[in-house]
């Protein structure tokens, strides 16, 4: 449905504000932004005053494509439906590519907005093409490429399924689309910095048009009356001032606990512990600590990473804490992970941000924190994202107009900024999800240093995570012999990976 221009667009100002003046310092890759500006010349009767004013993202797009005009036609971009992928876990309506009209929800409102200033824009109708899940969603990009077909001009895929496109040569370089500037502020600078080969090939974008990169990250929830009556501070400042590392976190968690039935021993479900996750014990401190399992080399190709001398001693440190000193308690169900929580039986969790609705009734009051480093040398904070959960723009080899396809892209990411990404604080701080300003802070921080890598997820990966989670689960440090027994195999298969994609011609 075409929307007209008197339609009402929608700003979150106060939100956007905070969006705008996001912390940088946090990341553990330079996450700056150089922001476009103009100078502004303003004459008065006794002088002439010059003025640079910073330019919103969506000022930068409308005066990028304010020639543009496809004349009605129509943008058709395939994604997940309703309670499709990890949506249903957000809500039983949530979306991320079309809305059909306003609802007074925040997030669908949004949606609407984003949508209809790019379709004012460039005079286009954005045209949902619905998929039941991720697996269809890939074999209709396969299909697309076999049968040449001009079904849809761009896919938004859960990333970890875009390895098997890819590997396919299946997917478009959008380091090719002349109207894509990787570059904008409305991509995330990891994602691409992450996932750019050879300086010059680039297959998915994340970053403002999607939420799901945002609800995808794993951050630290805790009991603030349990912390509190155990003579703790509230981290918040150790947060800002950079000394937010595991021995404190430790330290905090660890005061919490209680024997509340008097056995003599501390049993989850029971007892008030100190912290609580699911699998993945280690992975996501990882992260924290700004390790990964695989890095970028100078010459844009990928290495193993997991036998540097620095991995395996944040590896170690982490055993010492979640196995020696019996920091984290674990079981694959977080079902029952999220009633102890809400129950007060819990110091601290770990788990993603999608995950926030479970607490909206919780009694106690609960803030958020950063994952804590590894010590105060880390320069910075950094923070594991499911790539799973994510979603990444993308579009088939065989896109037939690739000017109008990386038009809309650019475009819609752009309005994202200050429509689809400033509602995710509206709804979290609205809703009351999040309870404190300190906490939208820790957020803030949390979703500015968000850590891909090219191990964890994809279908290559299961054997980095082994090698992290045997740590826990076999509760000795075999790491090192773990991942040097997986190495081998690893190199191999990046390598062969590595070795495709540079044979790809685009």
């Amino acid at each position: 449905m075409k929307r007209q221009r008197n339609r009402r667009i929608k700003f979150l100002s106060f939100i956007l504000s905070a969006l705008l003046t996001m912390p940088t310092l946090y990341s553990c890759s330079d996450t700056t932004v150089d922001n476009q500006s103009e100078t502004v010349t303003s004459t008065d009767s006794e002088s002439v005053q010059e003025e640079e004013v910073e330019l919103t993202p969506s000022a930068m797009i409308r005066n990028k494509f304010a020639d543009k005009n496809y004349d009605g036609r129509e943008f058709r971009i395939l994604g997940p439906q309703e309670n499709a992928h990890y949506y249903s876990t957000i809500s039983n309506t949530f979306v991320e590519i079309w809305v059909e009209d306003y609802t007074g929800e925040i997030t669908n409102d949004a949606i609407y907005d984003r949508n209809a200033q790019a379709e004012d824009l460039l005079n286009i109708t954005i045209v949902p093409q619905w998929s039941n899940g991720t697996a269809d969603i890939n074999t209709r990009i396969k299909q697309a490429v076999s049968s040449a077909s001009d079904d849809f001009d761009a896919a938004l895929q859960s990333l970890s399924n875009l390895g098997t496109p890819l590997q396919n040569n299946e997917l478009a370089n959008l380091k090719n689309f002349e109207t894509i500037d990787v570059e904008s502020p409305w991509y995330d600078k990891n994602s691409v910095d992450t996932f750019t080969l050879f300086g010059n090939k680039l297959y998915w974008l994340t970053g403002d048009y999607m939420l799901c990169d945002d609800y995808a990250v794993h951050l630290i929830y805790f009991n603030k009356r349990i912390v509190t009556d155990a003579g703790q501070e509230l981290p918040y400042d150790s947060v800002r001032e950079g000394t937010w590392t595991i021995d404190k976190f430790y330290n905090m968690v660890k005061a919490g606990e209680q024997d509340l039935n008097g056995d003599g021993k501390l049993t989850l479900g029971k007892d008030i512990v100190a912290h609580i996750e699911n699998h993945d014990k280690i992975k996501h401190w990882i992260y924290g600590s700004c390790e990964k399992s695989i890095e970028i080399n100078s010459d844009g190709t990928l290495k193993v990473n997991t036998l540097d001398e620095r991995q395996i001693s944040v590896v170690e440190r982490l055993y010492q804490y979640t196995v020696e000193k019996e920091m984290t308690y674990s079981v694959n169900d977080d079902a029952s992970l999220q009633k102890y929580f809400n129950s007060g039986l819990a110091a601290s969790y770990c788990i993603g941000l999608a995950q926030i609705n479970v607490f909206r009734e919780m009694a106690d009051d609960f803030g958020v924190l950063p994952m804590p480093k590894y010590d105060e040398a880390q320069e910075n904070y950094g923070h594991y994202i499911s790539n799973f959960v994510v979603t990444a723009l993308c579009c088939p080899l065989t896109v037939k107009d690739r000017e109008f396809s990386g038009t809309c892209i650019e475009t819609l990411s752009a309005f994202s900024t200050e429509t689809v990404s400033s509602a995710l604080y509206d709804t979290l701080l609205k809703s009351k999800l999040i309870r404190d300003q300190d906490s939208v802070e820790m957020l803030q921080i949390c979703l500015a240093t968000k850590e891909y890598d090219w191990a964890v997820d994809f279908s290559w990966g299961g054997t980095f995570q082994s090698a992290y989670n045997n740590v826990y689960d076999k509760k000795t440090f075999n790491y090192v012999s773990e991942a040097t027994k997986a190495l081998k195999m690893q190199e191999k298969l990046l390598n062969k990976i590595i070795d495709t994609i540079a044979e790809f011609e685009d």
